[in-house]
């Protein structure tokens, strides 16, 4: 499974940084997630 493939779950403020670990081999698969708040404020 594709779940099986991410390596890394990174905040949504800090994305900038999700970019640099996978440009730099540190992680296969790396998610940016939304912060819980931001994530209940729009259901």
């Amino acid at each position: 499974p594709v779940k099986d493939l991410i390596t890394r779950h990174i905040p949504l403020d800090d994305v900038l940084d999700a970019f640099q670990i996978v440009k730099k081999g540190e992680a296969i698969k790396v998610t940016v997630e939304p912060a819980p708040a931001e994530v209940s404020a729009r259901v």
